[in-house]
């Protein structure tokens, strides 16, 4: 019987190595991408769920007993969170005017990272294009109600516009979901995404101004004040991440 002869065996190794190389970021990646698919189809499904057992009970949200009938008020959005929190299968339910149940802060318009405003412990929250989120940049940062659910998903809920909605589209209700909680990235299109509630349904489909906008979620875009706002979009709708690979403006 024929032996292997030790170049042969350190050649073997050589291309396994090689081979090994190139297809485990890959697997990895896959593993990733369809992580993230599926927490954002569960998170529709949770956040479709649950308004439909509060308009079984309360009816439709336009004829809720809101505490303010007008602008973007905190007290609607704890409200909100108040009346539908024994829908959700929580661990902890937050009800604060800022970060909430979201343990990584933003910057406020203007700041930037230095001795009198040192990085927090766990990081700020970050658009698809990897900048720092700054305030009032869309991506929600005021967050009064926010719950921490059994399976990991941090959902916050921020207030709409009253009594018309989000530029008078409707929208009462924007949810914020990091698919993953306090774990990294922490980022727009990874594992944050957002949702439009209206009186009687979730919107996978942005309906607010910045559904419009293909740039909203394209990481090869230009844009970076509402950079991933609109993945939740992207993802429903195809059912991949391709906007983190390359540019698809022209594919919506």
């Amino acid at each position: 019987m024929r032996c292997f002869t030790l170049a042969e065996v350190l050649i073997t190794l050589t291309i396994l190595g090689v081979v090994a190389f190139l297809v485990i970021p890959n697997i990895t990646k896959t593993y990733d991408d369809i992580k993230t698919i599926s927490g954002v189809k569960n998170a529709y499904s949770i956040l479709s769920s649950v308004l439909d057992m509060a308009i079984a009970e309360h009816g439709t949200l336009d004829r809720w007993a809101w505490p303010e009938n007008s602008g973007y008020s905190d007290k609607n959005a704890k409200y909100f969170g108040n009346t539908v929190k024994s829908y959700f299968n929580y661990t902890k339910f937050c009800s604060s005017t800022y970060q909430g149940c979201f343990r990584y802060g933003y910057l406020s318009n203007g700041q930037t990272l230095n001795a009198s405003h040192p990085p927090q412990q766990l990081g700020y929250r970050k658009t698809l294009v990897g900048t720092i989120y700054q305030d009032g940049n869309g991506l929600d940062h005021m967050i009064p109600s926010s719950f921490i659910l059994k399976n990991g998903m941090t959902i916050g809920f921020a207030p709409g516009e009253f009594p018309k909605g989000w530029n008078n589209t409707g929208v009462l209700m924007v949810a914020t979901v990091d698919i993953n909680g306090a774990k990294p990235p922490n980022r727009a299109g990874y594992d944050i995404f957002m949702f439009d509630i209206t009186k009687d349904r979730v919107l996978f489909v942005r309906k607010s101004w910045r559904a419009n906008s293909s740039d909203y979620c394209n990481k090869f875009s230009n844009e970076q004040k509402y950079s991933g706002t609109n993945c939740s979009t992207w993802i429903l709708k195809h059912g991949n991440v391709d906007y983190k690979y390359k540019n698809v403006k022209n594919l919506w």
